[in-house]
């Protein structure tokens, strides 16, 4: 499976030394920021390891990728707004990855989850919507993490854009890598 990230540039370094980079979660801007999403990560985690496995010990959290970018499997723009403005150094890695370590998640209705709303179905009606309103904080709750399972897709749904998540890039993952800096870095993987 066909899939881009961009990462701070020390993954180089550290796939370099190690053989693999991991998700720092003390360098993760939204599980450290002020009302981080650690909840919304964390209920990610849970549909990971029922999907792909538990996380190798030591890590915490995955690392993100794309998987469709404007409806395709292809190299995501990195000027979009879609990506955190950042001053530091960042690398964009092409990966090609088993099927089997990737979580495959819409990322459109992922804003659901994030605003921690309810993700209707195709399925849902106004007495669905009806139903909704009549429960008690408690049940709706309930409802609302059991919809957002709706946010879980396979490689054959077309959305716009997917979103892929693993536990960790691997050096044998990478197909090449890009910096994106407006310095002349030179780092090999060697």
């Amino acid at each position: 499976m066909r899939v881009w990230t961009i990462q701070p540039l020390s993954a180089l370094e550290d796939i370099k030394i190690s053989g693999s980079f991991r998700c720092d979660p003390e360098k993760s801007w939204n599980i450290t920021k002020e009302n981080n999403l650690k909840v919304y990560y964390q209920w990610l985690n849970q549909q990971m390891i029922k999907t792909i496995g538990p996380a190798p010990d030591g890590v915490t959290y995955p690392v993100w990728s794309w998987y469709r970018w404007e409806g395709e499997n292809v190299k995501p723009d990195a000027d979009s707004g879609a990506f955190l403005k950042r001053t530091e150094d960042k690398v964009l890695f092409e990966l090609e990855m088993p099927a089997d370590r990737v979580f495959l998640s819409d990322f459109d209705l992922w804003q659901f989850v994030l605003a921690d709303g309810y993700i209707p179905s195709e399925e849902d009606d106004e007495d669905t919507i009806d139903r909704l309103d009549a429960l008690s904080p408690e049940e709706y709750e309930k409802e609302k993490i059991k919809s957002w399972s709706n946010v879980i897709i396979d490689e054959e749904t077309q959305v716009n854009f997917a979103q892929a998540t693993f536990w960790e890039i691997r050096r044998e993952d990478i197909v090449s890598y890009e910096i994106l800096t407006q310095s002349e870095h030179k780092l090999r993987l060697s």
